[in-house]
């Protein structure tokens, strides 16, 4: 992810999984998820 410390949702879906973009409700999830996730680190 070139040096980024915690890279955005969009950016690991564009380059590990190659979408361009999420479809529907799909980015707010997983934001909503790794908010919660990142009280954590």
């Amino acid at each position: 992810m070139h040096g980024d410390t915690h890279p955005t949702a969009l950016k690991v879906l564009q380059e590990v999984f190659g979408y361009d973009s999420f479809r529907g409700p799909q980015q707010a999830i997983i934001e909503h998820v790794m908010a919660g996730a990142m009280r954590w680190c």
